[in-house]
């Protein structure tokens, strides 16, 4: 049976009758799903389990998942908290909410680790101020992380857990062991992972078919404990994400635009509707498969204009891409200071 597979905490899988009965359960191919779904008298009959017994393993397991059920989507006093920039909330809904995942994702040096950083400082500012007066965690995977800036913007790091992530299988662990214990001893309400695909792209082989489905399941198995985590702890997950090259148009072929693979992954990387020559082909990593993880996407966009003095200016953009709380993408460009991101 695959009771441990979906709920290893289970007290069902620890219970007398569960061990057992398990041998039974399983030979006649009895699922979590059959358990949760088929009558106790009918699930009795086909494995001939006394019914009493039957009835007591599917009532504990059904007051579990409403349990955890509840505890994902019971409301828990604010839900969001202010980037600390009226526009950036304006463009986003109201600010960064939690219990989901945000994705920052963009070319080098377009200013994402700079947002998140900004992001730490908004979410410890008191409660009347737009914050949640609570602490943050910074994982960064792409070398070590810039305290001196991070410093500069939040003016010290008494509320910011910082890690530096070497390699996948320390990433692993991080958001297995350390992410949960921090959660747990501290009053944490931010974590950042900056950038989320680093390491998966260095350290995941992607040559074969075999490859492929196993890279992709260890994706998925990630996303699921991120988001068990969110919904779980009422924290907001930011994450940044890379760039990559558009992948062939031989790849998909169809007449039915809304499932031709352009019209998808235009759409998912912020670009639909606009000529292909002014993206360059770069889209986010990490597929389609990462992208129904997320929540929440952002586009930090770098260009240059002719500014005073013949001079080239720098011009940044944040576009959200796609946001439940916002119907229209919107688009604000901002500027790095000193304390972090701040709205032109």
């Amino acid at each position: 049976m695959d009771l441990y597979k979906h709920f290893p905490h289970s007290q069902v899988n620890f219970s007398d009758a569960f061990v057992e009965y398990s041998p039974q359960l399983a030979k006649h191919q009895i699922s979590t799903m059959d358990m949760l779904t088929t009558a106790p008298v009918e699930l009795a009959q086909r494995t001939g389990i006394p019914q009493r017994h039957i009835q007591t393993l599917v009532d504990t397991l059904v007051k579990e998942t409403t349990s955890r059920f509840e505890t994902m989507t019971r409301p828990s006093g604010k839900r969001m908290f202010s980037t600390g920039v009226e526009k950036f909330d304006d463009a986003l809904g109201g600010g960064i909410h939690l219990g989901q995942i945000t994705e920052i994702f963009g070319e080098a040096a377009t200013g994402k680790s700079q947002m998140c950083m900004t992001l730490t400082k908004a979410v410890s500012q008191p409660i009347d101020q737009g914050g949640l007066d609570a602490c943050s965690v910074y994982i960064s995977t792409e070398g070590n992380l810039e305290t001196k800036r991070l410093v500069e913007i939040n003016g010290n790091l008494d509320r910011v857990f910082c890690i530096n992530c070497t390699d996948l299988e320390y990433q692993e662990h991080i958001i297995e062991v350390q992410l949960p214990l921090l959660i747990e001893r501290n009053n944490i309400k931010l974590v950042v992972i900056d950038s989320i695909s680093h390491h998966l792209r260095v350290e995941l082989e992607s040559t074969g078919y075999k490859n492929f489905l196993k890279n992709k399941q260890k994706l998925s198995v990630m996303c699921k404990k991120l988001l068990d985590i969110c919904c779980e702890k009422d924290i907001a997950l930011v994450v940044t994400n890379q760039m990559s090259e558009l992948p062939e148009r031989e790849v998909l072929q169809t007449d039915y635009k809304n499932v031709s693979m352009d019209y998808q992954i235009g759409w998912l990387s912020g670009w639909n509707g606009i000529p292909k020559e002014v993206v360059k082909g770069a889209i986010p990593t990490l597929g389609l498969s990462w992208s129904n993880n997320v929540m929440v996407r952002i586009c930090l966009k770098k260009s240059y204009q002719r500014g005073e003095e013949e001079f080239w200016a720098v011009k940044r953009l944040l576009k959200l891409v796609y946001s439940p709380y916002q119907p229209e993408p919107k688009e604000v460009t901002f500027k790095l200071t000193t304390e972090g991101i701040k709205a032109e």
